[in-house]
């Protein structure tokens, strides 16, 4: 995987907190940083509205907000996963779980 160099701005006791973390777990800045939004970009991932909308490449500003209306108005009990299955590559499935 090829590295990119990108610049960012961030408030000062936010950078002396990532010097301090990366003094006490002995990681380099930007490792703590990467592995920060690597986290941050898995939560996202598992948002219902990301779920929901990131496979629509356009949607007019009524869809948005009938998608947003929509996720807002589900409750624990709907986001609650009640099964999973799993599927393998040669399209057979496990049981449900």
């Amino acid at each position: 995987m090829a590295l990119k160099a990108v610049n960012f701005k961030l408030e000062e006791t936010q950078l002396d907190e990532i010097h301090m973390l990366s003094g006490v777990f002995n990681k380099s800045m930007t490792d703590i940083v990467r592995e920060a939004l690597a986290a941050y970009i898995r939560n996202a991932k598992c948002d219902p509205y990301y779920i929901l909308s990131h496979a629509v490449e356009e949607a007019d500003p009524e869809e948005s907000d009938e998608v947003i209306r929509e996720v807002n108005s589900l409750s624990e009990d709907d986001l609650a996963i009640s099964s999973s299955r799993i599927i393998v590559a040669d399209g057979d499935d496990d049981n449900d779980r």
